[in-house]
């Protein structure tokens, strides 16, 4: 990916909608984005069915670090890996970033 799609994808464009987990809910190409989260902008998207809820977030900016949280779990609840995925870098934002 060029590094010009890359700035576009995660372009963040405000939506008309209210998360529970984002502040400012936003989207990119084809990323749900939040440029007002406490961890820095945030960007990923999450999803489910019948039997699975499923994130990915990229936090490029959390604690003087980069993190990826990728989060499957074998339930259909709404935004449950979601949540789970932001309990996650609770955690990473609390911790001391000194250590790898």
């Amino acid at each position: 990916m060029s590094p010009a799609l890359l700035t576009s994808m995660l372009d963040p464009v405000p939506v008309p909608a209210q998360h529970p987990l984002f502040r400012q809910p936003s989207y990119g190409l084809g990323v749900m984005i939040d440029p007002g989260s406490p961890y820095g902008s945030v960007a990923g998207h999450g999803g489910g069915g019948p039997g699975y809820s499923a994130a990915a977030l990229h936090l490029p900016h959390i604690e003087e670090r980069r993190a990826t949280i990728v989060v499957l779990a074998n339930r259909d609840r709404d935004d449950l890996a979601m949540g789970i995925s932001f309990a996650l870098a609770d955690i990473l934002a609390t911790s001391d970033s000194t250590k790898p």
